[in-house]
């Protein structure tokens, strides 16, 4: 792919405000004057274009200077964003609980970034200190937990990527500096006043979604060349399911009960088969998403009946699988429960998760009511839910 300008980011060549989520690695800026000048550039030329920033801080060094070392990386953002006339407290700030304690992050970045959203990647295991530190900072709004450890694709012939940082505006885990076109579809929208869902509207609703999502990937110039590459390579949609806590009410249901669900497993799973199916069709009429070309192993092999047979087999599966979308499906936690309400027998609905690609952490609901092992076990079951989507994928991979 052929790009026309440099990474330079210009507030007049973006058509919406998509968001950018960057990693850092601590240790490396820390070590590093031309990496940090580096960094510090990149987070100034972004936020005085005034792009929605996401900070994904990493840290690969196994010295214990961890703390100093992602200090040194809130001032260097501190500075960039002074310069560049943002506003440090809309910077979204990822940190994983193995680098620093939850406590100690939400301190520093009170300190250099005003008190703005910050999240925490739980460490497997993690100690209880870190938990209920995370759970003492419950509410403070702006204040969460991250759980998806990698992004699934609907497509078995892409494999899984690491889900290191949060996307703006959207609010989806996925890889560093991806391109995410979100749209929301909440099933309440298609229901009467009984929670009744008129399937071809549900339909309708899936449909636009995707077709929205596709229209946003073709008309947004993306305001760096690596969101650029991946909009182009990956097609990402992140179609945002909202509403089922609050189906599940107005069904009248008792989210204790496996009634309950099974109605809304079936439902999503409804869903999620039907906007693949959408995202196929689309594949056949306009072209598939360009990752697949990447990923037929027949190009690292020599010339010859064994290439030759790969090559067959592999547009054999293609024409079979492909779709136009690397991901398709986004949940949230917090759209299990009924809006305002955290009544903790919704954690019954907990599985719906597994048919997620992704999930989308908006700012948590009012917690306060929530105990230290609730709060805990809601983590770790969410996490745990998210994990066993890769033992189906790979299932799917192998038959």
């Amino acid at each position: 792919m052929v790009f026309t300008s440099d990474d330079t980011p210009f507030a007049d060549n973006v058509a919406f405000n998509p968001g950018i989520s960057l990693q850092v690695d601590a240790s490396s800026v820390y070590e590093s004057m031309a990496a940090a000048s580096c960094f510090r550039r990149q987070v100034f030329d972004l936020a005085a274009a005034g792009l929605e920033l996401s900070i994904s801080v990493e840290h690969s060094s196994r010295e214990s200077q961890h703390v100093s070392e992602i200090e040194f990386v809130f001032g260097l953002l501190a500075e960039a964003m002074l310069d560049a006339g943002g506003m440090a407290r809309d910077l979204i700030i990822v940190t994983g609980a193995k680098e620093i304690s939850p406590q100690a992050a939400w301190l520093l970045r009170c300190q250099y970034l005003d008190s703005g959203p910050l999240y925490i990647r739980p460490s497997h295991p993690m100690k209880d200190e870190a938990w209920r530190q995370a759970w003492e900072l419950r509410t403070t709004a702006k204040v969460g937990l991250l759980c998806v450890p990698f992004v699934l694709s609907p497509c078995r012939l892409l494999p899984a990527e690491l889900a290191a940082s949060l996307v703006p505006g959207s609010c989806v885990q996925g890889p560093p500096e991806s391109a995410w076109a979100a749209v929301s579809v909440d099933v309440t929208d298609v229901a009467d006043t009984r929670g009744q869902i008129d399937r071809e509207d549900l339909a309708a609703a899936i449909r636009g979604a995707v077709e929205a999502g596709e229209t946003l990937h073709s008309c947004t110039r993306w305001p760096t060349a690596r969101l650029r590459h991946d909009a182009w390579l990956n097609r990402r949609l992140a179609i945002n399911i909202a509403g089922i806590g609050a189906l599940v009410r107005l069904r009248g249901l008792d989210p204790e009960r496996f009634t309950a669900l099974d109605e809304m497993l079936r439902l999503i799973r409804w869903v999620r088969d039907y906007a693949v199916a959408e995202s196929q069709r689309m594949a056949a009429t306009v072209g598939h998403v360009p990752a697949l070309e990447q990923a037929d192993l027949a190009n690292a092999l020599p010339g010859g009946r064994l290439r030759d047979g790969w090559s067959e087999s592999w547009r054999l599966a293609v024409a079979a699988s492909a779709t136009r979308h690397r991901n398709l499906l986004a949940l949230s936690p917090w759209s299990l429960f009924p809006p305002g309400d955290t009544d903790l027998r919704f954690f019954n609905l907990l599985p719906i998760l597994r048919f997620a690609d992704t999930c989308a952490f908006g700012p948590p609901p009012d917690l306060a009511d929530w105990n230290f092992n609730q709060f805990r076990g809601f983590h770790q079951q969410t996490a745990a839910v998210l994990q066993q989507r890769g033992v189906s994928h790979r299932i799917a991979v192998r038959a």
